[in-house]
């Protein structure tokens, strides 16, 4: 597991606009500003962060976890009931981010190993290896993402996403 620490509590979330495109099986992130996405990610380029075929895009100069995009079948998702995510805006960053490669992923988990949950009546859906414990620090990186930390590592992505 790769380990990453959560930097700060308070701090600005990327701003975006996070879409399921049904017809990819896939997320996306629209990012609304560039230059915002450059500053948070330095000239290094990015690399990512992987559950499956889900990726969650890091900074190689920063070690900055930015936004989550990539193939995640619906067809995958189970249907239940999810309290929605307590979470303040924040920056969580990779200990070693040395370790990170321009354009490559390294994997947190393989396909199937984590599942999905879907909530239609709050429209948030928690990727995580089991049921998320109640004691991991929840960190909004992006608008309508989130993630869930415990003992410095990744434990849970939430996602809220438009669907198109």
């Amino acid at each position: 597991m790769i380990r990453i620490e959560l930097i700060h509590e308070r701090g600005n979330e990327l701003d975006g606009h996070l879409v399921y495109d049904e017809s990819q099986y896939s997320f996306r992130f629209d990012i609304y500003s560039p230059v915002d996405a450059l500053e948070r990610s330095g000239d290094a380029g990015q690399a990512s962060l992987m559950v499956g075929t889900l990726q969650v895009e890091v900074g190689v100069e920063t070690g900055e976890l930015l936004y989550a995009w990539g193939l995640h079948p619906r067809s995958r998702w189970t249907e239940g009931r999810l309290k929605s995510p307590f979470a303040s805006p924040g920056v969580i960053r990779i200990i070693k981010a040395s370790e990170l490669q321009r354009g490559v992923g390294m994997s947190v988990a393989g396909v199937g190993e984590w599942c999905t949950v879907y909530d239609s009546t709050t429209g948030w859906l928690c990727i995580s290896p089991d049921d998320p414990p109640p004691d991991q620090v929840q960190v909004r990186i992006a608008t309508d993402t989130v993630l869930g930390i415990q003992d410095m590592h990744l434990n849970s992505i939430w996602l809220r996403p438009e669907f198109d």
